[in-house]
């Protein structure tokens, strides 16, 4: 069993993995180079973010890839290349997380915590009740577009918080804490009536560039947009046109473009923040990726495949 990921978090968790699996050899390369030499022998890898396509050619082995994120898409079309390796992901290890920093971060836009944090640092403490007359999160509308296990903890938290939740799906559903479900075939309708809107859809060939203009035209005056899912699923230059004319907010925690490299005009944008995609970063996220990680791995070895859990459908990409 091969794993590599270089967070420090992690490493505590490794000699856990090979305490709990002692009749396995487990491999933690340090460097890419290590790494390429190990993966020739390796029956299970673990891990991502280290040009997998490389690896995944050269793993002649390899009969199971655990991938440590949630998304595929970056990895999918290798994957797709390989379909006698088993592929699953890390759905669900992150949904606290990142719904949590979705409701956060949301709170801090509605309640000027920026403005705030810099009337403190000028030590000029005036109340200055007009230009920072706050918003009340409670009785807002969310529009939740995409309800996987993310989408689905951020609209239970919104609801819960006394929002009015609308939800985007694949197929229409119900569910007892959003009021209305729709199709992306909804967005303009739904985006029309939506103070925040939050994006959580796999990128997919289906999905990729489904927040488009005309979406992103119907957003109401002043309403906020989240990002926390993929760049390539929004027109940036449609959303960067509205937020320059001060029509809308914005949060990114991904774009189109990562990391953000000098002269992107992300970084010139009016009423938006960029975060480097750290949305699912959290301490308790890799005691999560790991305990997801061995109960597949036990599910492994005792031979029971179609039990795994989070096997991605190579065919819709998650």
């Amino acid at each position: 069993v091969v794993y590599f990921q270089g967070v420090k978090e992690a490493q505590s968790l490794t000699k856990r993995l090979a305490s709990d699996f002692k009749n396995l050899q487990f491999a933690y390369p340090k460097d890419k180079r290590q790494l390429l030499k190990e993966i020739e022998d390796a029956e299970v890898l673990f891990g991502g973010f280290v040009d997998e396509e490389t690896i995944i050619d050269k793993a002649k082995k390899l009969r199971w890839f655990h991938c440590a994120a949630a998304g595929v898409d970056y990895i999918i079309k290798t994957m797709r290349e390989h379909p006698h390796i088993l592929f699953t992901s890390s759905k669900g290890a992150s949904e606290e997380q990142i719904s949590e920093w979705v409701i956060a971060m949301t709170l801090y836009t509605l309640k000027h915590v920026k403005q705030l944090q810099r009337l403190y640092d000028s030590k000029k403490l005036v109340n200055l009740v007009e230009p920072l007359m706050q918003d009340e999160l409670f009785g807002k509308t969310v529009c939740i577009v995409g309800l996987g296990r993310i989408g689905k903890r951020a609209a239970q938290k919104f609801n819960a918080l006394g929002c009015r939740v609308l939800g985007i799906k694949r197929e229409k559903a119900e569910f007892p804490y959003i009021e209305k479900v729709g199709t992306l075939e909804d967005l303009k309708d739904f985006f029309s009536e939506s103070d925040i809107i939050s994006i959580h859809l796999a990128l997919t060939e289906k999905t990729k560039g489904c927040i488009n203009r005309e979406a992103i035209n119907s957003m109401k005056e002043n309403a906020l947009f989240i990002n926390t899912a993929r760049g390539a699923l929004v027109d940036e230059k449609a959303l960067i046109e509205r937020l320059n004319r001060r029509e809308i907010r914005a949060l990114l925690d991904v774009i189109q473009d990562e990391p953000i490299k000098e002269g992107n005009p992300l970084l010139s944008t009016t009423n938006l923040l960029v975060t480097p995609h750290v949305s699912y970063n959290s301490k308790e996220f890799y005691g999560k990726l790991f305990d997801l990680f061995s109960a597949n791995l036990k599910l492994y070895l005792q031979g029971r495949k179609d039990s795994l859990i989070n096997v991605v459908n190579l065919r819709l990409g998650y």
